[in-house]
Protein backbone atom coordinates (compact mmCIF):
# COMPACT_ATOMS: atom_id res chain seq x y z
CA UNK A 1 0.00 0.00 0.00
CA UNK A 2 1.79 3.26 -0.94
CA UNK A 3 1.44 5.60 2.11
CA UNK A 4 3.43 8.75 0.40
CA UNK A 5 4.09 10.49 -2.78
CA UNK A 6 7.13 12.54 -3.43
CA UNK A 7 7.44 15.09 -6.08
CA UNK A 8 11.14 16.62 -6.58
CA UNK A 9 12.67 19.05 -8.82
CA UNK A 10 16.03 20.44 -9.18
CA UNK A 11 14.36 24.48 -9.86
CA UNK A 12 14.34 26.13 -6.13
CA UNK A 13 13.06 28.85 -4.47
CA UNK A 14 15.98 29.21 -2.59
CA UNK A 15 19.47 29.98 -4.52
CA UNK A 16 21.01 27.83 -1.12
CA UNK A 17 19.32 24.70 -1.94
CA UNK A 18 19.97 21.87 -4.44
CA UNK A 19 16.58 20.35 -4.60
CA UNK A 20 12.47 21.41 -4.13
CA UNK A 21 10.89 18.88 -2.80
CA UNK A 22 6.99 18.15 -2.02
CA UNK A 23 5.71 14.91 -0.04
CA UNK A 24 2.11 14.12 -0.44
CA UNK A 25 0.97 11.60 2.35
CA UNK A 26 -3.18 11.57 3.10
CA UNK A 27 -2.53 7.73 4.05
CA UNK A 28 -0.89 8.86 7.16
CA UNK A 29 -3.28 11.27 8.12
CA UNK A 30 -1.77 14.92 6.98
CA UNK A 31 -2.21 15.84 3.14
CA UNK A 32 1.43 17.42 3.08
CA UNK A 33 4.14 17.16 4.80
CA UNK A 34 6.12 20.10 5.54
CA UNK A 35 8.89 18.71 6.29
CA UNK A 36 9.88 14.88 6.22
CA UNK A 37 13.34 13.58 7.06
CA UNK A 38 12.29 10.13 6.39
CA UNK A 39 11.56 11.10 2.79
CA UNK A 40 14.48 13.43 2.41
CA UNK A 41 16.46 10.53 3.48
CA UNK A 42 15.13 8.00 1.07
CA UNK A 43 15.18 10.50 -1.95
CA UNK A 44 19.17 11.23 -1.51
CA UNK A 45 19.61 7.69 -1.50
CA UNK A 46 17.58 7.26 -4.91
CA UNK A 47 19.37 10.27 -6.38
CA UNK A 48 22.48 8.40 -5.73
CA UNK A 49 21.75 5.27 -7.30
CA UNK A 50 20.52 6.43 -10.12
CA UNK A 51 23.81 8.74 -10.68
CA UNK A 52 21.97 12.30 -9.92
CA UNK A 53 24.37 13.47 -7.55
CA UNK A 54 27.98 14.59 -7.72
CA UNK A 55 29.71 11.86 -6.40
CA UNK A 56 33.06 14.14 -6.29
CA UNK A 57 33.01 15.35 -2.68
CA UNK A 58 33.05 12.95 0.03
CA UNK A 59 30.57 13.33 2.26
CA UNK A 60 28.11 14.90 -0.19
CA UNK A 61 26.02 17.19 1.02
CA UNK A 62 22.08 17.32 -0.50
CA UNK A 63 20.23 20.67 0.03
CA UNK A 64 16.30 20.60 -0.05
CA UNK A 65 13.42 22.68 0.82
CA UNK A 66 10.28 21.63 1.47
CA UNK A 67 6.32 22.85 2.99
CA UNK A 68 6.73 26.54 0.35
CA UNK A 69 3.61 26.29 -0.75
CA UNK A 70 2.32 25.39 2.88
CA UNK A 71 3.93 28.47 3.58
CA UNK A 72 5.86 26.66 6.25
CA UNK A 73 9.52 26.79 4.62
CA UNK A 74 11.68 24.15 5.61
CA UNK A 75 15.24 22.97 5.22
CA UNK A 76 16.40 19.28 5.33
CA UNK A 77 20.27 18.48 4.58
CA UNK A 78 21.18 15.30 4.07
CA UNK A 79 25.19 14.14 3.93
CA UNK A 80 25.67 11.04 2.40
CA UNK A 81 28.98 9.63 2.98
CA UNK A 82 30.10 7.02 0.26
CA UNK A 83 33.02 4.45 -0.50
CA UNK A 84 33.24 3.01 -4.58
CA UNK A 85 29.30 4.43 -5.06
CA UNK A 86 27.91 2.70 -1.71
CA UNK A 87 26.80 4.78 0.58
CA UNK A 88 28.53 4.09 4.01
CA UNK A 89 26.62 6.77 6.24
CA UNK A 90 23.62 8.70 5.75
CA UNK A 91 22.68 11.77 8.10
CA UNK A 92 19.26 14.00 7.81
CA UNK A 93 18.14 17.05 9.76
CA UNK A 94 17.09 20.31 9.56
CA UNK A 95 15.03 23.05 10.23
CA UNK A 96 10.96 23.23 10.05
CA UNK A 97 8.78 26.44 10.54
CA UNK A 98 7.20 26.04 13.96
CA UNK A 99 3.11 25.69 13.53
CA UNK A 100 2.26 25.59 17.68
CA UNK A 101 3.76 26.17 20.76
CA UNK A 102 2.39 25.10 24.16
CA UNK A 103 2.49 22.35 27.30
CA UNK A 104 0.98 19.37 27.79
CA UNK A 105 0.52 18.14 31.43
CA UNK A 106 -0.38 14.78 32.64
CA UNK A 107 -1.61 13.20 36.37
CA UNK A 108 0.31 10.55 36.88
CA UNK A 109 -0.98 10.72 40.77
CA UNK A 110 -2.79 7.20 39.56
Amino acid sequence: KIQTVVVFCRETVNDSSDIHVRDFCPAVGVNESAAAGTTNAALACYLMRHGLLALDQNPVLLRAEQGVELNRPSSIKSIITHADSRIERLQVGGVATRVMDGHVYLDIAQ
